[in-house]
């Protein structure tokens, strides 16, 4: 299965991984240009994953979706194109291929579009979906005028460094949403900021813990 380029953040490459979790007991090979080195770490716990450099393939059968450019270093018994995306409304040129020899859309909508466009008819086979054990997020807010040395920031920043690594050890996760004048002072992944806001109550309702 090729892709150009596995990003950072990408609809697709969650249904590779949904793809390999599923598979992963087949003989899969998830071909590449380029990938996010934490995309790739997550593909690799259960399929192969090669990095396109101009070498040869050979495989009983080839996917490809979006990008169809490496399609002639490769030798197969059958040349698939999965349609990921409706192209009536994306307005792109529909890929296509003289290799091509079937064609699967992940929707009912996919589907239709590009056989209006090209002529050639997909057969339709949804996306894969597994079920993962599920972890509650625990909630936290803050509401100040952190720009006032006494309001603590320089605490949240140390108590933000022991939640992040207690998360980190654990799996645990939690989100820390803070309405403030004092935009990204503390660098997180679990730390978002809002604008300040006069209706902040509605919003403490709907939190685990105020943290002031």
């Amino acid at each position: 299965y090729y892709f150009n380029s596995i990003n950072v953040i990408d609809g697709i490459k969650t249904f590779f991984y949904e793809l390999a979790k599923k598979y992963k007991n087949k003989d899969l090979t998830i071909v590449y240009r380029y990938a996010d080195i934490n995309q790739l770490k997550r593909l690799k716990q259960y399929v192969r994953c090669v990095k396109f450099t101009g070498q040869k393939i050979e495989c009983e059968k080839a996917f490809f979706s979006f990008n169809v450019d490496i399609i002639d270093y490769v030798k197969a018994k059958e040349y698939c194109l999965v349609i990921h995306g409706d192209y009536k409304m994306l307005k792109d040129k529909p890929p296509i291929h003289p290799k091509i020899d079937k064609y699967y859309g992940v929707s009912k909508t996919a589907c239709e579009s590009y056989t209006e466009l090209t002529g050639k008819k997909c057969e339709l086979t949804y996306n894969p979906i597994s079920k993962e054990e599920i972890k509650p997020v625990i909630h936290l807010l803050s509401a100040s005028r952190l720009k006032d040395k006494v309001k603590g920031q320089n605490r949240m920043k140390e108590l933000v460094k022991a939640l992040d690594s207690y998360c980190n050890k654990t799996g645990n996760k939690y989100q820390w949403t803070i309405f403030t004048d004092d935009y990204g002072e503390i660098d997180s992944k679990n730390v978002g900021y809002m604008k300040p806001r006069l209706d902040i109550r509605d919003y403490i309702a709907d939190t685990d813990y105020v943290v002031q």
